[in-house]
């Protein structure tokens, strides 16, 4: 699984369990659409087509620029906020570890 099919596992996961304020999700909004150009498709090649079932294409990618947009803005913003997001990650990617059988 590449680092941009991860983030869209754990954004995905951000939008079910970890309320967002309505500022929060303005910017989440704002780095979806950053790269959905109509034009020209900014999507990585290798994110195109799907692979061994895992979903990838421009909503993979989307959901990955989303997340870097909603840590850059808390980082910038609200650093207690930015470390309870990161926090909730962290939870996230040791469950994910677990299942994958992944010890650290």
């Amino acid at each position: 699984m590449s680092i941009a099919e991860t983030q869209s596992i754990l954004f995905k996961e951000i939008i079910e369990s970890f309320p967002l304020t309505r500022q929060e999700q303005m910017v989440v909004s704002r780095g979806r659409n950053a790269t959905s150009s109509k034009k020209k498709s900014r999507v990585p090649k290798r994110l195109s087509t799907a692979k061994n079932n895992v979903a990838q294409g421009p909503g993979v990618y989307q959901d990955s620029t989303a997340l870097e947009a909603l840590i850059g803005y808390l980082y910038l913003s609200d650093v207690e906020r930015c470390n309870d997001l990161l926090g909730f990650i962290s939870h996230l990617l040791d469950k994910m570890d677990e299942q994958e059988g992944i010890t650290s």
